[in-house]
């Protein structure tokens, strides 16, 4: 049985989609089935990972293959058709170098496309329970048991698309930026969160997800003393929301990631990965900047697999 993730924040510009890509990517290099699925109608994980070529097909109405999207698979509950096929859908060994060599057998992508800047009007106008199509249809899939790990990438806010993978996720991760916006945002977006999986508990059931981690992302290593101060106010809101009786989705198990050691400074990396649609921990390990960046990715994970473990004890390190 997959353990299913998702990486979502309403707010653009912290870096969700590059750790979704890289912690989906180091999943794979540790023998992790992994399924990177992309929710987001910007699209930006399929744009990170895919060629020009399928960039073009999938991504773009002109390129004839939309209907082998994650978009799709919702639009066949909402009109009753059934277009989306995952076999066809989902693109293996996602991950290769400009000669198309695979970089990674363990990484698929089901990748979105522009076309799903819409759905967000479908699912209002839907009859049914809009919040359980995802489950639906992943269930129905062969995923679950197909893939160890199901990373979804979400779109920066808190719409029907996103609570359709809160509903369907183990876990959740909230990439931020550490600075006074943030930590006031954080403390509203889990609130929120709540709300919304107490508003579908009877697609959600007896185990909502759990928040994992906070990941300090795009920091500027300069600002020591910005990021210290940041950094105990988040800690503190983490363990008053441990107290609240009413969030369960904060838990023992929900760590802030804010060492020195934990946290991904902003680097010219990340472009320069997704200009080459590879990313930064399959990039060359000889660079500095992306030697480092792999390795706190590798750190995370491992801190993360054995939080997982601790409750999945199926969930072993490879």
């Amino acid at each position: 049985m997959a353990i299913k993730i998702s990486f979502i924040n309403f707010k653009g510009g912290v870096g969700k989609t590059t750790l979704a890509v890289n912690f989906a990517a180091t999943l794979g290099k540790k023998d992790y089935k992994t399924l990177l699925v992309d929710l987001d109608p910007q699209a930006n994980a399929s744009i990170y990972l895919l060629s020009p070529e399928l960039m073009e097909r999938r991504i773009s109405k002109d390129g004839g293959e939309t209907h082998k999207t994650t978009y799709q698979m919702f639009l066949d509950i909402i009109e009753q058709t059934h277009k989306f096929n995952f076999d066809e859908a989902v693109i293996e060994c996602v991950v290769r170098d400009e000669r198309g060599n695979v970089l990674n057998t363990n990484l698929d992508l089901l990748p979105n496309t522009y076309e799903a800047i819409d759905l967000e009007y479908k699912l209002r106008a839907y009859q049914g329970v809009a919040a359980s199509i995802l489950k639906r249809q992943m269930r129905n899939s062969p995923a679950e048991d197909r893939y160890d790990f199901i990373i979804f990438d979400c779109p920066p806010n808190l719409y029907m698309t996103t609570v359709n993978a809160l509903v369907y996720s183990d876990y959740f991760i909230i990439p931020v930026y550490p600075d006074p916006f943030s930590y006031f945002g954080l403390d509203v977006l889990c609130k929120e969160i709540q709300r919304r999986i107490r508003d579908n508990i009877d697609v959600v059931g007896s185990n909502p997800p759990k928040l994992l981690a906070v990941i300090f992302s795009r920091v500027k290593r300069q600002a020591t003393h910005f990021i210290t101060q940041n950094k105990a106010r988040f800690e503190r809101l983490i363990e008053e929301l441990k107290r609240s009786e009413d969030l369960r989705i904060v838990s023992e198990i929900t760590e802030i990631f804010s060492d020195e050691d934990l946290m991904f400074g902003d680097t010219v990396v990340v472009p320069d990965s997704v200009d080459k649609h590879i990313p930064v921990v399959h990039g060359k390990q000889s660079h500095e900047q992306v030697k480092k960046y792999t390795e706190t990715m590798d750190r995370i994970v491992d801190r993360i697999l054995e939080k997982i473990s601790s409750e999945h004890p199926y969930v072993i390190r490879r």
